[in-house]
């Protein structure tokens, strides 16, 4: 058994050791740049089918995120007009409709409603039916100087 006080060898080489040559280095400098992968890839159907529904489900979680976005965007505009029509029913008569809408409620315009009191259009000329005497109409079935008493 070793102790710490003994040397032991490293696990890992260190990069440029003490004794390494130019060679050494140049080639270690070398594998650390870039090099380009090229990979020759088989086609697989199972793994075309895996790739299209993960492809499905990220754009239904976009889409879904995009409506619930739109959603709190529509809510928060309700959410101010609301308050804004609420600050107008303070100071506006107002009723609902069958749907429950805010109808306001207008006052009507006298000048533009009809004449409570029709005036007749007809005229009705009283020297021409005085001349004539009584008036016997045509289709009444018994003559006018009859009169019928109830018994």
């Amino acid at each position: 058994s070793s102790g710490p006080s003994q040397g032991r060898s490293p696990t890992r080489p260190t990069m440029f050791a003490s004794g390494e040559s130019d060679n050494a280095k140049g080639a270690v400098q070398r594998s650390m740049q870039a090099v380009p992968l090229t990979e020759e890839r088989v086609d697989d159907e199972e793994e075309a089918e895996m790739r299209e529904k993960k492809e499905r489900e990220s754009r239904r979680k976009r889409d879904d995120e995009t409506r619930i976005q739109h959603k709190a965007a529509q809510e928060a505009e309700e959410v101010a007009r609301l308050a804004q029509v609420k600050d107008q029913m303070k100071n506006k008569p107002f009723t609902y409709d069958t749907q429950g809408n805010i109808v306001w409620i207008q006052p009507p315009q006298g000048n533009k409603l009809p004449p409570a009191n029709p005036v007749p259009t007809f005229k009705f000329n009283t020297e021409a039916a005085s001349a004539a005497g009584p008036h016997h109409h045509e289709a009444s079935p018994r003559p006018a100087s009859v009169m019928v008493r109830p018994s």
